[in-house]
């Protein structure tokens, strides 16, 4: 069963209130980097916009809204281990980034969602019909949202699945990311600068140093005054770049092997002048 609500914050709200519901307990773990929406419970060593601003949490948080959410580093099987260990019979849910945004190395132990909203504001959450019936209406679990499931997100979003499903869709969105993000790391490369990245189907992202980035820790040593003068550098070539080194970056089905090729032209020319 699925629950639709307004976007992905609501939908990490949702699930972690409704798996400590079903368990009865309270704690979680997030790992270290990793966004979840600006729900209080989510803004302990988070990442996006958060590690855009340096801000380890944020003000306005109370220590009370943060205090069952465990935290460990990214790709480290042994803390997590440790605090379920430490923490007997209290953990409700651990949460992750299926592909983290900001494209860290991962373990083989992701998967890969589908986007459902084709552009307009919507999440989801869903699980076993036992544990989903404790939801309202259906049971005592209170989840609500004014524009949850409405007929607009809900119609675009299923010809976006429409068209996904449609044969060479996944392929083509692999093709064209795959030459738009080795482009850029070539031409990177070839102008002098430590860079990085790596892509999944139709989301990208790259950084400015050597690499690997396998973690908060190794985020955090990027060299962001760089990157900021790099997307200056495309603005004024008529790119536009997700504006933080924490982002990701998306092609989509319109994109044409010739945008692709501009905007390495483009990368080529700012890194040049960097």
């Amino acid at each position: 069963m699925v629950r639709f609500v307004n976007s992905g914050t609501e939908a990490c709200m949702g699930v972690i209130r409704l798996a400590r519901a079903f368990t009865g307990r309270e704690k979680v773990i997030k790992f270290e980097g990793c966004y979840h929406g600006h729900a209080d419970p989510f803004l302990v060593k988070a990442g996006s916009g958060v590690a855009t601003l340096g801000l380890p949490d944020s003000p306005g948080v109370p220590r009370g809204a943060t205090f069952e959410t465990l935290t460990a580093p990214f790709n480290d099987i042994l803390a997590v281990k440790n605090l379920f260990e430490s923490n007997k019979g209290e953990i409700a849910a651990v949460i992750l980034e299926p592909v983290v945004g900001v494209f860290w190395k991962t373990p083989d132990l992701t998967t890969l969602g589908k986007i459902i909203g084709g552009g307009l504001p919507v999440g989801a959450y869903g699980g076993r019909r036992d544990i989903m019936e404790l939801v309202a209406p259906a049971g005592p679990m209170y989840q609500a949202g004014t524009l949850s499931g409405n007929p607009l997100a809900m119609t675009v979003g299923i010809h976006t699945l429409k068209r996904l499903k449609e044969p060479g869709s996944y392929e083509y969105l692999n093709k064209i990311t795959s030459e738009l993000l080795e482009g850029i790391l070539d031409a990177g490369k070839r102008a002098g600068h430590g860079i990085c990245g790596g892509y999944v189907s139709g989301m990208f992202g790259f950084f400015f140093m050597e690499g690997p980035v396998n973690n908060f820790e190794d985020a955090k040593k990027i060299d962001t005054a760089k990157f900021a003068r790099f997307y200056r550098g495309m603005l004024e070539e008529g790119v536009y770049f997700a504006p933080s080194q924490f982002e990701a970056g998306f092609t989509r089905l319109a994109h044409s092997s010739v945008d692709i090729q501009q905007t390495v032209e483009a990368a080529e020319k700012v890194f040049r002048q960097l």
